[in-house]
């Protein structure tokens, strides 16, 4: 979506080196909140879960967006449970729904 200017995009972290320079810069700036973007349709493995605690930790409070499947591309509700539970036990918030209100102005 649109973001407003007081929201930065730290892009799709798909390799090493673009998480290591995200972790880098949230350690020297800090965020007083984060959203995290994540796709249901892959599987929560320790890897993926691993980053959004070390993601979280470097931010006042941090979101996760589950994103909605594709027109035509079902979510495996089996799968998306699989990502409640883990998000869960790592006490991180996630919902379906666009955190950028909560994102902008730190409330729904």
């Amino acid at each position: 979506p649109a973001l407003p200017k007081s929201v930065t995009d730290a892009g799709v972290l798909d390799s090493r080196e673009s998480r290591n320079r995200l972790l880098e810069q949230l350690s020297r700036f800090p965020p007083a909140r984060l959203a995290i973007a994540c796709d249901p349709r892959r599987s929560p493995d320790r890897g993926s879960l691993a980053l959004l605690a070390e993601l979280a930790r470097n931010a006042g409070a941090t979101r996760i967006w589950l994103l909605q499947a594709a027109p035509g591309q079902p979510l495996d509700a089996q799968r998306l449970g699989d990502w409640h539970e883990a998000l869960d036990r790592l006490g991180l918030h996630h919902a379906d729904t666009s955190p950028l209100t909560w994102l902008e102005h730190g409330h729904d």
